[in-house]
C-alpha cells in the first residue's frame, strides 16, 4: 500500500511534535543541560527538620522569570514522575527570592542582585553555573571542564539553608567544601 502525501504529513507532525514541546523559548543545548543538571540535583534535596507546618509540602524551586532555563525547568517538572517533582516558581523580583523558596537557581543575571548567604539564610539552596559561586556563599555550582559538567558543593551554605543532599550525590560531586 503506497502512503500518501497526507500520510507523510501527519507522520512528520507525530515526530516532530514532541520536540517541539520541550520548551517554549529556543534554549541553547549548554542551558539545556544547566536545567537537566539543577532539576536532576533538587530531586536529592530534603529539608533537615520537617517538624512545623512551613516545612510540610513540596520543595519550592525558584528561578527568574526570563531565564533562559524557566522553560525547559517547566517541562522537565510537568512529567509523568509527579513523586519526585517540586513546585517551580518563576518570579519577577528578586526581592521575591527571600521568601518561600527552597531551591534558587541563580543566573549571571540575578546573581549581583542577591546575596548568596542571605538566600540560604532564608532557607534557600542555591544552585548558579558562575565562576566562584561557591566562594560567593553558594550551595551547588555547576562547573564545566572540556565539554563536560559537574558540580561543587558547600555544605556550609546547605547547613545554613537547613537542608541536606543525598549523600550518594555528594559522592558524585567533583569538590564538597566542608561545613566549618
Amino acid at each position: 500500500m503506497a502512503r500518501t502525501p497526507r500520510h507523510m504529513l501527519v507522520l512528520l507532525l507525530l515526530l516532530t511534535w514532541p520536540l517541539q514541546a520541550v520548551s517554549d523559548t529556543p534554549t541553547s543545548p549548554k542551558d539545556t543541560l544547566k536545567a537537566a543538571i539543577s532539576y536532576n540535583l533538587a530531586r536529592f534535596v530534603s529539608r533537615i527538620t520537617e517538624d512545623d507546618a512551613s516545612t510540610i509540602g513540596p520543595l519550592i524551586f525558584c528561578v527568574l522569570k526570563n531565564s533562559p532555563i524557566v522553560s525547559e525547568l517547566r517541562f522537565m517538572n510537568s512529567g509523568k514522575d509527579r513523586k519526585l517533582a517540586f513546585e517551580l516558581r518563576e518570579l519577577s523580583e528578586p526581592s521575591a527570592f527571600y521568601e518561600g523558596c527552597d531551591i534558587s537557581f541563580v543566573s549571571d543575571r540575578l546573581m549581583p542582585e542577591v546575596s548568596l548567604e542571605n538566600l540560604a539564610a532564608a532557607g534557600s539552596v542555591t544552585i548558579g553555573a558562575i565562576d566562584g559561586f561557591l566562594d560567593a556563599g553558594g550551595a551547588i555550582e555547576l562547573v564545566q571542564t572540556g565539554q563536560k559538567f559537574g558540580f561543587s558543593v558547600n555544605l556550609a551554605a546547605l547547613r545554613l539553608a537547613e537542608k541536606s543532599l543525598s549523600s550518594r550525590v555528594l559522592k558524585l560531586a567533583l569538590k564538597v567544601r566542608p561545613a566549618s
